[in-house]
């Protein structure tokens, strides 16, 4: 009989020690409220007949050595293997910990009553997560939808980002149209409206496709299971070779040009909908409708621009917000990213509208 011990977690397995895959590890959080010990029979992963009996248990193993090792051989034994250190990488680890416990008993939470995979997130990770379930509708989102859920565990700053993107960011661009319509905005509306329906679409979705997630089923085929393998953004942390970062900015771009496309079809469309609608109701009110563009050519301009600008625009801010969040405390992160991202949707009305004055969808008179 084997035994491991995993910071919180002790298993028993028959036939010798095996890759638990299945173990959900559960932190040693000595301020957690006393418990009794649970027990978990589960599947290590490595065959139909090797499971594992699991007791969680709360507790400290500060006293147990940074590195201590009694094994028996294949047939028995016992190992201890602790994930963290004697010196100040075991005060930190410690110290996040301590936050865990603390955040758990300021929101009232258990650990049972967090989502699956919740509990085999570092301490550090999981700590910021808790905070962002701890809202309402996040939670919610997070219980209901389970691609929502792998979002926040593999980034539990996700929701803030979709946030920040679907408010400051839509919030300016529709500053702008707001100026560039002037008094006929109320005139306007239905259209002002379609542009914000469009544009909310679009954040939302370029969000998305930028965002690690925690992989829960494998791929099938052999073209999803590449893609599979390239990382969330260019400069996403991992093992991942030069030719696998460039080839995830190239599907990306491709995947924001594709939605840009669509999009500006769908509003473009809805746009001429709207103005047939108004000719119908007062033909003389719509014949003083201004110019609206060619559908097919707006749309190649908004996916070209999509995949030269906003693409690599967006890799670069993924980039800087995952270097940001390690080297400062979450909520000046949070400061950062609505600076970062602010400034990146100001850059991008800039430049699409050079962009479109340069492949001649505005002429210099339309786009002022």
């Amino acid at each position: 009989l084997a035994t491991t011990v995993l910071d919180g977690v002790m298993c028993f397995s028959a036939g010798g020690l095996q890759p638990f895959t299945g173990i959900r590890q559960e932190r040693s959080l000595a301020a957690m409220q006393p418990r009794m010990p649970s027990l978990h029979l589960v599947n290590s992963g490595t065959g139909a007949q090797a499971t594992a009996l699991c007791v969680a248990f709360t507790g400290s193993l500060s006293s147990l050595a940074p590195s201590t090792c009694l094994d028996g051989g294949s047939g028995g034994g016992m190992t201890i293997l602790r994930s963290g250190g004697g010196g100040g990488d075991g005060d930190e680890e410690d110290d996040d910990e301590a936050e865990v416990a603390a955040l758990l008993k300021k929101y009232n939470l258990q650990m049972s009553d967090l989502p699956e995979g919740a509990l085999a997130l570092p301490a550090a990770k999981l700590a910021r997560f808790i905070e962002a379930y701890s809202n309402a509708f996040n939670r919610f989102l997070i219980n209901s939808w389970g691609a929502w859920r792998d979002k926040m565990l593999a980034d539990p700053e996700f929701a803030y980002k979709m946030m920040v993107e679907e408010t400051v960011g839509l919030g300016l661009a529709m500053s702008g149209t707001v100026a560039a319509r002037g008094k006929d905005l109320l005139n306007e509306l239905d259209f002002f409206l379609t542009d914000c329906a469009v544009g909310a679409v679009l954040n939302f979705v370029l969000i998305w496709l930028l965002a690690p997630t925690v992989r829960q089923s494998a791929a099938t085929g052999a073209i999803a299971q590449q893609l599979s393998r390239l990382p969330a953004f260019v400069f996403a942390e991992g093992q991942y070779s030069l030719a696998q970062r460039a080839a995830s900015g190239l599907y990306k771009g491709s995947l924001f040009g594709a939605c840009g496309f669509v999009g500006s079809v769908g509003g473009t469309s809805l746009a001429y909908l709207l103005f047939l609608i108004r000719q119908m109701a007062d033909p003389e009110a719509g014949s003083s409708e201004k110019r609206l563009p060619n559908v097919l050519a707006n749309s190649l301009g908004w996916a070209s621009f999509m995949f030269v600008s906003t693409n690599p625009r967006y890799q670069f801010v993924n980039g800087i917000e995952q270097v940001m969040y390690k080297v400062v405390p979450p909520s000046v992160g949070r400061v950062g990213s609505l600076v970062l991202r602010t400034g990146n949707n100001v850059v991008g009305g800039a430049t699409w509208v050079m962009w479109a004055r340069y492949i001649g969808l505005q002429k210099k008179a339309e786009a002022a």
